[in-house]
């Protein structure tokens, strides 16, 4: 844990994982989209970790701004689908 993008990584990984378990807790069927979406997102806090490691600290904030704007986007389309 040397970078901020370690923390900021790991914060949005827990997100990630603890949004997956409540997904599927609801009952809701895991369909194939809705895996690789999980996966995407997981995939991408591992780039962040890398490229923050690695000090391209511009890359790495990009795309933390665009996991960000995901994230965001797809608690509104789950907030939206289970009302």
């Amino acid at each position: 844990m040397e970078t901020v993008f370690d923390w900021i990584s790991l914060a949005l990984f827990c997100g990630i994982v603890t949004g997956f378990y409540d997904y599927i807790s609801r009952g809701n069927t895991l369909k194939i989209a809705s895996f690789v979406l999980f996966i995407a997102l997981s995939t991408d806090c591992a780039a962040v970790n890398y490229f923050g490691n690695h000090k391209n600290y511009i890359v790495a904030a990009c795309l933390t701004g665009t996991l960000c704007l995901v994230i965001s986007a797809v608690i509104y389309r789950l907030r939206k689908l289970t009302r």
